[in-house]
């Protein structure tokens, strides 16, 4: 039997593979995306992080004798950037 990989980490591994930011100037932004929540040490050394984890999940039993079940889950993904115009840095929070 296959394994099947965790839906957060593949939603992270998808996200960081293929997400692309631009700053106002037009240069790329560097967004580190993470399964941990937000960190403010590592907001030092990058413009922005994603951050993706579980939100809720279901689990329901299809039929009387509960061989069949259907899991559901829910990511929650947050988007924390840093406006870094000089010393003074503004955390602001995006929820996607």
């Amino acid at each position: 039997m296959a394994e099947i990989e965790d839906p957060v980490v593949t939603l992270a591994r998808l996200l960081d593979k293929n997400i692309q930011v631009v700053k106002d100037d037009g240069s790329l932004a560097d967004i580190c995306v993470t399964t941990e929540w937000y960190d403010r040490e590592l907001l030092k050394n990058v413009d922005g992080q994603v951050t993706v984890g579980l939100d809720h999940s279901e689990d329901q039993k299809l039929g009387f004798s509960a061989t069949l079940r259907r899991r559901v889950g829910y990511a929650r993904v947050k988007i924390w950037v840093v406006d870094k115009p000089g010393s003074a840095a503004k955390q602001i929070p995006i929820i996607a």
